[in-house]
Formats: C-alpha cells, sequence, structure tokens
C-alpha cells in the first residue's frame, strides 16, 4: 500500500506540474496550487479540493484547478468525477496545447481504472496534436 501510495503522490506532482506549465512560456505555478501539493502528498484529498473548489468558484474556467481537481477526484477513486473535471479543462481550453494537456489528464484517468478502450482515444488526440 505504501509503494502504491508513492507512486500516486509522485503521478499527482507530475500532474499538476504538466497542468500548470504545458504553455512555453516559463511561469510559476499559482499560489493555490502550492497551497494543495502537500496536501496531497498526504493524503488529504477533500483539503485539497477544497482549495481547487475556491479557486474554480473565482474562476470557473481555471485550467489549473480543474485539471488539478481531477488529479486529486483520481486518487481518491472517484475516476468518474474526475472525468467531469478535466472534460470542464478540455471545453475550456484557450488553445491546442492546453486541450492536448488536458485529453493527457483524462487518458491517465482512464488508465488509472484499467479502460485502455478509452486511454487509447485520448492518448491518440494528444498524439495527434504533437504531430
Amino acid at each position: 500500500m505504501k509503494t502504491l501510495h508513492y507512486f500516486a503522490t509522485t503521478f499527482v506532482v507530475a500532474s499538476i506540474f504538466c497542468a500548470t506549465s504545458i504553455h512555453a512560456q516559463p511561469r510559476q505555478q499559482p499560489d493555490f496550487i502550492r497551497q494543495a501539493q502537500p496536501l496531497l502528498r498526504e493524503g488529504k484529498f477533500d483539503e485539497a479540493l477544497a482549495i481547487y473548489k475556491a479557486e474554480l468558484d473565482k474562476d470557473p474556467k481555471s485550467l489549473a484547478a480543474l485539471n488539478a481537481s481531477g488529479v486529486a477526484l483520481d486518487l481518491k477513486g472517484n475516476g468518474l468525477e474526475a472525468r467531469k473535471f478535466f472534460a470542464r479543462a478540455i471545453e475550456a481550453a484557450p488553445d491546442a496545447a492546453a486541450k492536448a494537456n488536458a485529453q493527457r489528464q483524462m487518458a491517465m484517468s482512464y488508465g488509472f481504472e484499467g479502460d485502455c478502450k478509452n486511454t487509447v482515444k485520448y492518448e491518440q488526440m494528444v498524439f495527434d496534436y504533437q504531430v
């Protein structure tokens, strides 16, 4: 179980980093992401989700908050709810790169549940963007 928790924590940190750094210009992570990351590492998913919800109340199209909410819900074991956030991120994406990032998050969500068909479907979308 400890190994799974370590893998999940590593995944969440990498996913949130990717979700907030997909654009070419270097920039710092938003404060709410920095506040929530330690909570995710400690397995306090509901507390991290509360931080993301507060950000989404201010900015319902915040890609970082949408993707981070989805990741936290995946780690919590609620993939169905997580994919609602990823779908919103895909819809709200301002450009192709941001859309591809949200599609990758969606693919990972399906991958967590062993749904290879949908994982491949969304990874193909990312691949098509890269090509």
